[in-house]
């Protein structure tokens, strides 16, 4: 499978990521932005040099909440639900929720898949509702807004941690198809203005997309070891990967350089599953899988519609984050999350009239061949000329030729014989 990836970029870029004056005026605006960050570090540390007192040394400076605004943190819900009227089909929605540092200007994403229509922004949802917001984050938080703003301040009310939520439109947005091997879509995010005040140090954002066709992502299959089984399920393979270097295209990994556009490192990495109650799902992964029954209340106006009423959405969760330090849990490792990847199945119930028709007539058939087989002994024995004697016995002749190959079948089939012993096969 091919892996989803997330860039970044410290400056604007705008314009086409093919486009060849998009990458000069990318690369001229990334000299000159890192021109201005080195002036303004050796002003911040001649400041921080005169205000050291009995010190020649310089003091390094660091900036509010940096320890912990150097990296992203991604949030991501695949969510399968089920549209149509007569005749039901999945469809399938990503979400896409990002925290990162304010000083990221650009987000671009890879996806190995074609998406129907433009991304949709999730932020007027979670401001309207608070409890679906504190859900995201599992965690008890208070919304400040201004009237008429892109951003608004959320607050973690028993942690000391805060950061903005910024509001996504059409500008924001620039969405590419990647006509090349293999086939995909570009969506770059760009942020467009800045926030008031210096209260937060990351910004989060959030959005969705709709997959166009689901089998570019996840690979449907039949149960092909039971037959009657095979009718009415189907089985799902999903292998998400975010950041898998090893399967990235090539091509994808020259369109980010040229575009001066770095890969993200994250912090954490939340992945949840959202599907309804007839869906079992089989963790192949070797991160841990937390299950739990999405609350109505919560996320009623939040989650995609379908078509079945009354459904209830389970979520199957998996995660990753930087090892905590013992001493310290707010403490992290040194090296962040490169890369994040999970592998599940899924079986759910699906009905296909082509294979129960097939049945049906294999059925039929057996039936017309038993029927033809049919015998009576009375027949046999009161066969007196060589002619009957031979008509009457060729029924029961080709069925017990038939029922000596299935015992021997079963037996060659489910038991094996050594030298030695006797032994089961599965």
């Amino acid at each position: 499978m091919k892996s989803i990836a997330l860039y970044y970029s410290k400056s604007r870029i705008s314009g086409s990521l093919f486009s060849a004056d998009s990458h000069n005026a990318s690369a001229t605006t990334v000299q000159s932005t890192m021109v201005l960050e080195v002036e303004k570090s050796q002003m911040k540390i001649v400041a921080a040099t005169k205000k050291t007192v009995g010190s020649t040394l310089p003091v390094p400076y660091e900036e509010p909440g940096e320890k912990t605004a150097t990296n992203t943190e991604l949030h991501l819900n695949v969510w399968k639900v089920e549209t149509g009227s007569l005749f039901l089909n999945p469809a399938m929605y990503i979400d896409f929720g990002i925290m990162f540092p304010k000083s990221y200007k650009t987000l671009c994403l890879f996806l190995p898949f074609d998406i129907d229509g433009c991304p949709q922004d999730l932020s007027d949802i979670l401001r309207a509702n608070d409890q679906t917001l504190g859900a995201v984050f599992n965690a008890d938080i208070q919304v400040t807004s201004r009237v008429n703003d892109n951003y608004c301040t959320v607050s973690f009310i028993n942690e000391d941690r805060s950061f903005y939520l910024y509001k996504l439109g059409e500008t924001n947005f620039t969405t590419e198809s990647f006509t090349d091997t293999p086939k995909g879509t570009f969506i770059k995010v760009t942020i467009n203005s800045e926030p008031e005040g210096e209260a937060c140090s990351q910004i989060y954002v959030r959005f969705r997309v709709r997959l166009k066709d689901k089998s570019q992502y996840v690979k449907s299959e039949h149960i092909t070891n039971d037959l009657l089984q095979a009718a009415f399920s189907m089985t799902d393979l999903y292998d998400v990967r975010i950041n898998e270097t090893r399967v990235l295209d090539s091509k994808v990994k020259e369109t980010m350089k040229l575009a001066r556009l770095e890969m993200c490192k994250f912090d954490k990495v939340h992945m949840f599953y959202m599907v309804d109650t007839r869906e079992t799902v089989h963790n192949g992964s070797s991160l841990k899988q937390d299950t739990r029954i999405l609350e109505s209340e919560q996320w009623d106006k939040y989650q995609p519609k379908t078509s079945l009423h009354n459904t209830t959405f389970v979520a199957y969760h998996w995660k990753k984050r930087r090892k905590a330090d013992k001493d310290d849990d707010k403490k992290f490792d040194e090296k962040p999350i490169s890369s994040f990847s999970v592998f599940f199945s899924s079986i759910y119930p699906r009905l296909y009239w082509g294979r129960m028709f097939a049945y049906v007539a294999v059925a039929i058939l057996l039936s017309w061949v038993g029927s033809m087989l049919s015998f009576k002994f009375y027949d046999i024995i009161m066969s007196v000329d060589e002619a009957g004697f031979w008509k009457s016995w060729l029924k029961p002749a080709i069925s017990f030729f038939l029922l000596v190959f299935v015992c021997l079948y079963l037996i060659v089939t489910k038991i094996g014989v050594t030298k030695s012993k006797i032994y089961r096969k599965r």
